[in-house]
């Protein structure tokens, strides 16, 4: 939801369809909670549920960011790879041009 949230604040809302080419329309949130504050379809959630942790999220360029948490245990399947993780603290990277996952 989180990584939603934030192609849909800086892209748009049509960022998944194959047919749109990305491009920036807004910097990225500074902070998960700007992310939280400028939803525009459903507030993501900012800490697990599950341990209360909260997760993690960073710029970490022009049009890169990253979304941490930590998981109990490691995922590995074989229909969606691109959100398999190992147990313990992880980072999905992302680049809000290249919405591919």
């Amino acid at each position: 939801m989180i990584h939603a949230e934030v192609m849909n604040q800086t892209v748009g809302t049509d960022w998944r369809s194959p047919q749109v080419t990305p491009v920036m329309r807004t910097p990225l949130p500074a902070s998960l909670d700007a992310v939280v504050q400028h939803a525009v379809h459903q507030r993501p959630r900012t800490n697990d549920p599950a341990t209360g942790a909260p997760y993690g999220y960073e710029v970490t360029g022009t049009s890169g960011f990253k979304v941490c948490a930590s998981f109990d245990t490691a995922r590995e399947e074989a229909g969606d790879i691109a959100w398999n993780h190992p147990a313990g603290r992880h980072c999905f990277a992302f680049d809000v041009l290249s919405p591919t996952r």
